[in-house]
């Protein structure tokens, strides 16, 4: 679950290829701000909590949640848009967080960035 995760994975994306990865430690604080500090537009992780959720949303960060499997399974099958494959549902999940979620046009271009989670 993201909102205790210790550890944030960001991946920057050229060529809609994940080029450059760089682990961060995430210590208590406010994560919202951790996120829009690193510069993150796109949050991908297994669970987050609806609060969580709502606020990076309303901080211009969209969320792809409630997938599982390996990081770079995970990364490609965004990458390739197949993470909405029963494969990479959380157990219970029905893929409705599965999709980008965000309350703006997206900023989120898979040609120039991308940020996830695990």
């Amino acid at each position: 679950m993201f909102d205790v995760a210790e550890r944030l994975l960001l991946v920057d994306v050229v060529a809609g290829e994940a080029a450059f990865r760089q682990e961060h430690a995430l210590q208590g604080g406010d994560r919202v701000h951790a996120l829009v500090e690193l510069g993150v537009d796109l949050l991908i992780c297994g669970a987050i909590s609806r609060d969580l959720e709502e606020r990076l949303l309303g901080n211009g960060v969209d969320v792809v949640a409630e997938l599982r499997g390996p990081v770079e399974d995970v990364v490609k099958a965004y990458l390739s848009g197949t993470h909405t494959q029963p494969g990479f549902a959380m157990p219970g999940c029905h893929s409705r967080r599965r999709r980008a979620r965000h309350r703006h046009e997206p900023r989120y271009d898979p040609g120039l960035s991308a940020t996830g989670s695990g």
